[in-house]
């Protein structure tokens, strides 16, 4: 099973109600509270619900269970204006890549740790660790909205990883940045690393190793 933490004041918030977390109710909908520490809740859950894998997913689940909010919600799809350029090289590396811009969604200090959550949740339950697949957010006012993805050689990969306040470049990456040595294997092998970046040359990531400290949200 994975376990998940959730802020109770933030779910309550999404739910529009006080909540009196039990298992009797949690069971109905395919959960179960471990143990509350102060605000957090420590929910367990299996792992063929992806969908309950935030608190965004357990409020959407509970708000239908009691009955406020009812059937799919429905978002407004429409083209985008950016474009993203792959390079055809990255068919060696890692050949697939989907994108997609989320506009006026509000981010509190909360969503972006849920959102944090549910993708390190995801990359581990369904990507074998980043190894099939690895998801980046990053901000899209932050950047020039139109992207580039290609393999770059390790050395010429130059840019502020995520939580760091020095340049380094691929290789430096992989051995020194706390996020490297844990997924070294997935790159340390490639004569070049996949980089996405914007058009005017700013990166947004080296996945699936790490996101650049220019680009994060928040």
């Amino acid at each position: 099973m994975a376990t998940i933490e959730v802020s109770k004041k933030d779910l309550e918030k999404l739910v529009g109600k006080k909540l009196v977390i039990t298992n009797d109710e949690l069971f109905d909908m395919k959960l179960e509270l471990d143990r509350a520490e102060d605000d957090t809740l420590f929910i367990e859950l299996e792992y063929d619900r992806a969908d309950l894998l935030s608190t965004e997913g357990i409020a959407r689940q509970m708000r239908g269970y009691y009955g406020t909010e009812l059937g799919l919600k429905k978002y407004e799809i429409t083209p985008s204006a950016s474009t993203v350029v792959i390079d055809h090289e990255m068919k060696k590396y890692r050949p697939f890549a989907q994108y997609f811009v989320a506009l006026n969604v509000p981010f509190s200090d909360e969503a972006v740790r849920q959102i944090m959550q549910i993708q390190e949740k995801l990359h581990y339950v369904y990507a074998k660790d980043r190894e099939l697949a690895s998801i980046g957010v990053y901000d899209y006012d932050k950047t020039s909205k139109n992207y580039v993805y290609k393999p770059i050689e390790p050395q010429k990969i130059k840019f502020i990883p995520l939580e760091s306040h020095g340049v380094m470049n691929g290789k430096e990456i992989l051995e020194n940045h706390p996020k490297g040595p844990p997924y070294a294997h997935l790159l340390a092998h490639l004569d070049k690393y996949p980089l996405l970046s914007d058009d005017k040359g700013r990166v947004l990531s080296m996945p699936p190793i790490i996101n650049s400290e220019d680009t994060k949200v928040g």
